[in-house]
């Protein structure tokens, strides 16, 4: 068995949530189910304030940006963290990628 790769968005990529993907708010976390597999996906706090930042679509390294800057946080570490985060969303199935392109992440 193989480890499964997850997918690499470029900074100008925008993703989106997948069709039919249904938004629950649980204080201030979100949970996401997911009609193609009808499974559920569990968002943290963290989570679900990047999840926020998709609307209105934008590209990752926007949301990036925006993220360092509201937390002063490294920009490097962001998108480390952002970047995971989304592309774990697109191999799940819950974000498409509306704009660029993903790379498999070696």
């Amino acid at each position: 068995a193989g480890e499964r790769m997850t997918a690499r968005l470029g900074p100008d990529a925008v993703v989106v949530p997948a069709e039919g993907v249904h938004v629950t708010v649980v204080e201030d976390e979100k949970v996401l189910y997911l009609p193609h597999d009808a499974s559920l996906r569990h968002l943290d706090r963290a989570a679900a304030l990047v999840w926020d930042c998709l609307a209105p679509p934008a590209p990752v390294s926007d949301i990036v940006a925006d993220l360092a800057a509201v937390f002063e946080a490294d920009q490097d570490v962001v998108a480390a963290d952002v970047d995971a985060l989304l592309g774990g969303l697109v191999d799940g199935g819950a974000l498409v990628v509306a704009v660029g392109e993903i790379t498999p992440d070696a």
